[in-house]
């Protein structure tokens, strides 16, 4: 069992491998309850903000583009292009909080939301 954040370089890597990021969890908590596809909604995203460092206004990452200045550095990412929305900053943080737990058997790759995995474990009676 792996944990790692999801960052748009992991998934890049992922999807070029042809790994499908799909939660696995029998109940996913990001799929709707109602949906006609079972595969609906549990895709996994990249999720997390982006944090100015000048005066800390947080950003969420889906409202400016990827365009990074290290693509190989996965932690503490300035975004080059998006303004801080408060004082004009260009530099800006990027924080993930999308965290992805990863389990392999043999050839078969499973995926999961990290709360979704928490909660298989937390429903299950003993």
């Amino acid at each position: 069992m792996n944990k790692f954040p999801l960052t748009p370089h992991t998934k890049s890597i992922l999807e070029g491998r042809r790994l499908n990021l799909i939660c696995s969890a029998p109940i996913c908590l990001h799929q709707p309850k109602d949906s006609p596809d079972p595969l609906y909604g549990r895709d996994i995203q990249v999720k997390g903000f982006g944090l100015c460092k000048r005066c800390g206004h947080k950003t969420d990452i889906a409202h400016f583009p990827f365009r990074v200045r290290n693509p190989w550095k996965d932690h503490q990412k300035t975004v080059q292009t998006p303004q801080c929305e408060k004082c004009g900053s260009k530099s800006i943080k990027v924080v993930y909080t999308q965290y992805v737990i990863s389990k392999h058997r043999k050839s078969n790759h499973y995926y999961y939301h990290e709360e979704c995995f928490d909660n298989l474990f937390l429903n299950h009676k003993t």
